[in-house]
């Protein structure tokens, strides 16, 4: 009997022969450049400077040699190889370059296997390169039901940039009725970036089928990123009496964008029933809300406004280093910004921007239009930090032109508050860094935290021992874990946690930074209900434990069961005599 391997065992056949192929490659002879020799030289924590350097003006032999140590089983570690990769796409965007020869054994990194982020990356560098002998992978990807959403979007993204009949039937595909509707919103955004006239109304019937609190903003924004295509969508949504809800997830999702293309926001406006005038606050005005402010704003009310989806302030502002990453932090705000300085910053952002938040609108040779706001310049590229805080690189070839942009603060944003909502959110802000309980932090906190979502059954049921806790916690892939972050206080909300991963027992994550060697305390606060781990280790039981950390980034993993405690509150220390220096790691 003769077997006929199915489209898929094709696919993972090439993979395999891929990985072969890579294999005998890396074993050939390379050029050797100053690089390359440089590269073959260093320790693998050293390499990624170099990596980057080849990145950014590497010759296509140079390209060719880390190319294939990224493919090659062993090449590189996991942190290497996605700096590998994410360098041949730096080079193929602002140089044109690639490396010489076949391109195929990219699909060595298309294996499951292989880390998360690196097959992210690959996938995104398929589509970069035009690989057409990896198009039947990435449909395959791209239709499979087990695809998580990141998997899923990197497979559309390299479909919808690789073109062609095949990857647009695919797209098309998985708009219809029958497919879930977050996958339907994921294609949409796939093929707005083919033919946005065809995605209008695909899109429509997306945002009719909404769920409560969905994202719209990744299908919204291919959209956006066209003048004709935003047209086209508005004009599809005119026609389409979309849910007065819906409409005001659309908006919101194009204020989260840092946009407001004014057909767009007209027509969403009108649907959301919201005005979407937004006048400047007059004295009367200005001295009504400063009165109510200090009347009867609750400071600990704002804090949850400040921190609700819908309005998206974290993705842009971080709060004792907590999130944001785009605008200014705003731990001190309070003690440096008079409320009638707040209340214009908020109501007209445009009036008041700091030199380096002032954006920058870039049109491309092609149509496209980015705003944001410059992080990296020179002649080749410019990259530009858009207001979800994705980095954006535009070669300087591609720029037809380029102007200074307004605010990417959302000029429409208290349209989406009542007025008891904006002075509670006034006070929590005129308060953050004045003496008292939004005061700046004197003890190290971690604020920025990861959880796992979904926590598996056997995770929620019992206290894992340190080998299923290093396979199934310390190893989960990057895509199972979501950003999270404590209070201003550092209070964590374990109640919100336990929401976000749908479970009443948590696994959260944080990291600190350690710089010089020696002893460092962590305090939980209470023992009740919690299990702590060091790396891949069992911390010590107890309120505080101190463990002795070398040089690098550590993770500390709790398990928290929130049915035992309500409050939660982890600070960094170091003991009495201890030689260690760190910092807690922030951000988003």
């Amino acid at each position: 009997m003769r077997l006929i391997p199915s489209a898929r065992m094709s696919h993972f056949l090439v993979a395999s022969l891929a990985v072969f192929a890579a294999t005998a490659i890396a074993d050939e002879e390379v050029p050797e450049s100053p690089l390359i020799k440089l590269l073959k030289r260093l320790p693998d924590d050293r390499k990624p400077a170099i990596i980057e350097r080849i990145g950014k003006g590497g010759k296509p032999a140079e390209l060719r040699f880390l190319f294939d140590q990224a493919v090659a089983p062993g090449g590189l570690s996991a942190t290497s190889r996605r700096k590998a990769v994410d360098a041949l796409a730096e080079a193929s965007i602002t140089q044109k370059a690639r490396p010489e020869g076949d391109l195929a054994p990219l699909a060595a990194l298309f294996d499951p296997k292989t880390d998360a982020s690196v097959r992210l990356a690959a996938i995104r560098l398929a589509g970069l390169w035009g690989v057409e002998s990896l198009g039947g992978g990435l449909r395959d990807l791209a239709s499979d039901k087990a695809s998580p959403d990141p998997l899923r979007t990197a497979a559309l993204d390299a479909m919808a940039t690789l073109g062609g009949d095949a990857n647009k039937t695919a797209i098309s595909a998985l708009t219809k009725l029958d497919q879930p509707v977050t996958v339907r919103a994921l294609a949409v955004a796939a093929l707005a970036r083919l033919d946005a006239k065809a995605a209008a109304e695909p899109a429509v019937l997306v945002l009719k089928a909404a769920t409560k609190g969905q994202d719209f903003a990744p299908m919204l924004a291919p959209f956006l990123d066209r003048k004709d295509a935003t047209e086209a969508l508005a004009s599809a949504i005119n026609q389409g009496d979309i849910p007065v809800d819906s409409a005001r997830l659309a908006l919101r999702a194009v204020y989260a964008l840092g946009r407001s293309d004014a057909t767009l926001v007209d027509v969403l406006s009108k649907a959301a029933k919201i005005s979407n005038e937004v006048k400047p606050p007059g004295k009367a005005e200005v001295d009504s809300l400063v009165a109510d402010v200090n009347k009867s704003g609750d400071a600990a009310r704002g804090e949850q406004v400040f921190r609700r989806a819908d309005l998206n302030c974290m993705k842009c502002h971080a709060v004792s280093g907590a999130a944001g990453g785009v605008g200014p932090e705003l731990s001190s705000v309070g003690a440096s910004s008079p409320v009638d300085y707040l209340i214009n910053s908020l109501m007209v952002p445009d009036q008041a921007i700091k030199e380096e938040f002032v954006t920058k609108v870039v049109q491309t040779t092609d149509g496209r239009v980015y705003h944001g706001i410059v992080a990296d310049k020179d002649d080749r590229r410019i990259v530009l930090r858009e207001a979800t805080g994705e980095l954006r690189t535009i070669p300087t070839a591609e720029i037809d032109d380029s102007k200074d942009g307004g605010s990417l603060m959302p000029k429409g944003l208290v349209n989406f508050l009542t007025r008891a909502e904006f002075v509670d959110l006034l006070k929590y802000l005129s308060e953050l860094g004045k003496p008292g309980p939004y005061a700046i932090h004197t003890v190290p906190t971690i604020q920025r935290w990861r959880l796992i979502k979904p926590v598996p059954d056997d995770l929620r049921q019992a206290v894992p021992d340190d080998d299923l806790f290093q396979k199934d916690v310390l190893a989960a892939e990057t895509t199972r874990w979501t950003p999270a972050y404590a209070l201003s206080s550092g209070s964590i909300p374990l109640a919100d946690f336990s929401g976000i991963a749908e479970s009443p027992v948590v696994f959260l994550q944080g990291e600190v930074n350690v710089t010089a060697a020696g002893p460092v305390a962590v305090s939980v606060g209470s023992a009740d209900g919690i299990k702590a781990w060091v790396d891949e280790k069992s911390a010590p039981e107890g309120t505080t434990f101190v463990v002795e950390l070398e040089p690098g980034i550590h993770k500390l993993t709790l398990r928290v069961d929130t049915a035992a405690r309500k409050t939660l509150k982890v600070e960094v220390t170091k003991p009495s005599g201890s030689s260690a220096e760190f910092t807690v790691v922030g951000g988003r």
